[in-house]
């Protein structure tokens, strides 16, 4: 199953990307998998890491490192609820210790919403230090539906994101 996610996650930023196919090796780390496989493959290598709801084994929550260095956030529900949105959904995104933030997600793919390049980048930021995430998706076909992401233990997980798209200063702190 995780293995089946991960390339469709990975081709979800592949126009921003321009990234080669998706990795062929994935590790694990607490509630991670992820591939930082740049040492094997180059800088053309998918980075990401990407992370299972609590409520569903469908759904997943994962950062992606585009070829510019941009960081991607998107949620892959493979039970297809996102098939009926039209092209954006409302979210409610809760971390602890943070305000609450309202925005959208992009329908991707029938799968896959996606999130802008600058809340990606908070929300990657928070994850790094936060325990947990919780997104609400308002879809006005179905009704909210509300998930939960582990985010702790990530070191390892996002060290690859964490190098590549983020200023070294940052990842001196993770």
């Amino acid at each position: 199953m995780l293995f089946s996610v991960l390339p469709a996650l990975a081709a979800t930023h592949a126009r921003a990307q321009d990234a080669a196919a998706p990795p062929d090796q994935m590790e694990i780390q607490g509630p991670w998998a992820y591939s930082n496989n740049s040492k094997t493959q180059g800088d053309t290598a998918p980075r990401l890491a990407i992370t299972r709801a609590g409520e569903s084994s469908d759904v997943w929550f994962g950062f992606t490192c585009a070829k510019d260095l941009r960081i991607f956030a998107s949620v892959l529900d493979q039970s297809g609820s996102f098939a009926s949105v039209n092209d954006e959904i409302s979210v409610d995104i809760e971390l602890p210790n943070v305000t609450r933030l309202n925005s959208s997600a992009k329908k991707a793919s029938d799968t896959v919403m996606a999130f802008n390049p600058e809340l990606s980048q908070k929300l990657f930021i928070y994850a790094i230090h936060e325990k947990a995430l919780q997104i609400t998706f308002s879809n006005p076909n179905s009704g909210p539906h509300t998930y939960t992401f582990q985010l702790q233990p990530n070191r390892d997980a996002f060290q690859g994101i964490v190098d590549a798209c983020l200023p070294q200063h940052l990842g001196r702190d993770l």
